[in-house]
């Protein structure tokens, strides 16, 4: 059994950081059910694939990024196949991201899909914006989706804290949504705690609900370490621990993630889940996916990404469940 790790909601997540790791990250979009990592300051590097995974049939995507100032204009088109065989357009995603003064942004995504007939409509518009505050950033994300009349409504909120002391990054983030009434309410609260030090950095997370009584309940912890091997690979570990009943902490599986280039120029990631059988914690731990995504130069500004997904197969091996590729322009 594992003892819960003690948080204080106040000043929720410390993350140490060297000189090297405490620059700016790449923009990333919060992922409302997904762990947390800083947005406008650098925590973990490793982005899990499993948020890039969908279900269906293999579906190709185009990439085109466009930068004009201080504003980058991302436009993802997927394709997928009709019932011929022939390509066809099935969803576009268009991101705006503008540069704020002092380090934030404020950034728009709008993702469309085809409807009968073939036309597109928006399905979701999602909104981040990051601002300056005392040592650190204020980050605000909405998720907004068609209502009854067509106009789009808000049907999800995060509020995400991340603050500076010294070489330290505290991180708070809430998660909303509105009951039946429209009243906003707290879904879940997700803490985390890094350090890192001699090239490693280990993080360790709580994700905390709201029972009944709005008293907050510990769901999960999860405790995780980056770093890199002798061979210069990237390398990720998660174990995973769920909360029972009685709050008592038990295994639940892990996530293994390396990342290694290749030889041409391109690199290969793979990611592997593992999990317990809650009737049987004794057996050990089970492979349930394996993801493996290689890119490569497909030119002077293109760059090939292929990911595949395998699961389980009835005969006890492997087998790929979908398939996606990318093409990305600069």
């Amino acid at each position: 059994m594992r003892r819960p790790l003690v948080l204080l909601l106040l000043s929720c997540s410390v993350v140490s950081l060297v000189a090297a790791e405490a620059e700016k990250p790449a923009f990333r979009w919060i992922d409302p059910a997904g762990e947390t990592a800083g947005v406008s300051l650098a925590t973990r590097r490793a982005e899990s694939l499993e948020a890039a995974v969908v279900t269906g049939p293999p579906v190709e995507i185009e990439v085109r990024r466009e930068v004009s100032g201080a504003t980058t204009r991302v436009t993802r088109t997927v394709y997928g196949k009709d019932v011929n065989g022939r390509r066809r357009l099935v969803e576009t995603v268009v991101e705006e991201i503008g540069e704020l003064k002092g380090g934030g942004h404020d950034a728009t995504r709008t993702v469309s899909r085809a409807g009968p007939g073939g036309a597109m409509r928006a399905v979701e518009r999602q909104t981040q914006r990051a601002v300056p505050e005392g040592e650190g950033f204020e980050v605000t994300f909405r998720s907004l989706v068609p209502g009854v009349s067509g106009a789009m409504e808000e049907r999800e909120r995060v509020r995400q804290s991340e603050r500076r002391d010294g070489e330290a990054v505290e991180i708070d983030r809430v998660r909303y949504q509105p009951d039946l009434s429209g009243k906003w309410s707290v879904v879940e609260r997700r803490v985390s705690q890094s350090t890192a030090a001699e090239g490693e950095t280990r993080t360790d997370e709580a994700l905390y609900s709201y029972d009944v009584n709005n008293r907050l309940r510990l769901e999960r912890q999860v405790e995780a370490r980056e770093w890199k091997d002798s061979a210069g690979r990237s390398r990720m570990e998660a174990q995973i621990f769920n909360a029972d009943l009685e709050g008592r902490l038990r295994f639940a599986g892990r996530v293994r993630q390396s990342r290694r280039e290749l030889g041409d120029g391109g690199v290969e990631t793979v990611e592997t889940r593992e999990e317990a059988s809650p009737a049987a914690p004794g057996e050990g731990v089970r492979v349930v996916r394996r993801i493996v995504e290689r890119s490569a130069p497909a030119g002077a500004e293109r760059t090939r990404r292929v990911l595949e997904v395998q699961e389980p197969s009835p005969n006890g091996g492997m087998r790929v469940t979908h398939t996606r590729e990318t093409v990305e322009t600069r």
